[in-house]
C-alpha cells in the first residue's frame, strides 16, 4: 500500500484517517480487521475489474456471506455485516457491505456506513481497523469527488465522537482515482481548518494486530 495522505483526529491522535493506493484483494496488501465493500441491492455478481469479483477470485463470495448474514442492518443504516471468515490468509476478519441504494444515493447516505458500524464496534472490540475502496465509484458510477468528502465528514465526526475505530484506510486502486482523492482529502484537511493534524509521511502506519 503507498500512503498518500493522513489525519490524526483532533482530540484523539491515537486515531487516524489514511488515505492510500493499492489493490486491497492482493494477497498481503495490508492488515486491517474489516473490509468495506459496497454493492448495488442484493447483488453480488463478481464482475470483472470489482473488488467483488476480485474477492471471489480469493475464494471469497459475497453472494454465500450474504446469504448467512450476522446483522442485517440495511433498513436503516444500509449495511450488512459477514460472520468471521475462516481464512487467516485473507488478511482481514469480517466484510461489511454498504448497499446504499436500498435508502437514498450513495453521497447522501454514504455515513450509514458509520452508523452501522457504532452498534457493531461497540459488541466486537476486536475489530479497530477498517478498510475501504473509494466506495461507490466502480459499477454503481458516482465519482471520487462526490464521495469522498461526504465520506470523509462522517469519518471524522463519528471518530472525534468516541466510534471506537482506531484506523481508517481509505484506498484508491488506479493512479487517476489516487491523485484526485489526495487533492480531494488535502483539500477537505485545510477547509475543515484542520491543518495542523495532517501528516503526509511516506511512512506507512503499521495496522493494529
Amino acid at each position: 500500500m503507498k500512503p498518500l495522505a493522513s489525519l490524526a483526529i483532533p482530540g484523539a491522535p491515537e486515531r487516524r484517517i489514511e488515505l492510500l493506493q493499492g489493490d486491497l484483494s492482493a494477497p498481503g496488501a495490508a492488515r486491517f480487521d474489516l473490509l468495506v465493500v459496497s454493492a448495488f441491492p442484493d447483488n453480488y455478481v463478481p464482475t470483472e475489474g470489482s473488488l467483488i469479483g476480485a474477492l471471489h477470485r480469493r475464494g471469497v463470495s459475497l453472494a454465500e456471506l450474504a446469504a448467512r448474514k450476522e446483522i442485517d442492518l440495511r433498513q436503516h443504516f444500509s449495511c450488512w455485516l459477514s460472520g468471521e471468515l475462516p481464512s487467516p490468509d485473507l488478511g482481514f476478519r469480517r466484510i461489511l457491505c454498504f448497499e446504499p441504494q436500498v435508502r437514498g444515493e450513495p453521497p447522501s447516505v454514504v455515513g450509514d456506513i458509520f452508523r452501522a458500524l457504532a452498534p457493531i464496534l461497540g459488541e466486537r472490540p476486536e475489530l479497530r481497523s477498517v478498510a475501504m475502496p473509494l466506495v461507490a465509484t466502480g459499477n454503481q458510477r458516482w465519482s471520487v469527488a462526490a464521495i469522498l468528502d461526504p465520506l470523509l465528514d462522517a469519518a471524522l465526526n463519528w471518530m472525534r465522537h468516541g466510534l471506537p475505530l482506531e484506523r481508517l484506510m481509505i484506498v484508491a486502486f488506479d493512479d487517476e482515482d489516487a491523485v484526485q482523492a489526495r487533492e480531494l482529502f488535502e483539500a477537505w484537511v485545510d477547509e475543515a481548518g484542520l491543518g495542523e493534524a495532517r501528516s503526509r509521511s511516506g511512512t506507512q502506519h503499521a495496522a493494529p494486530e
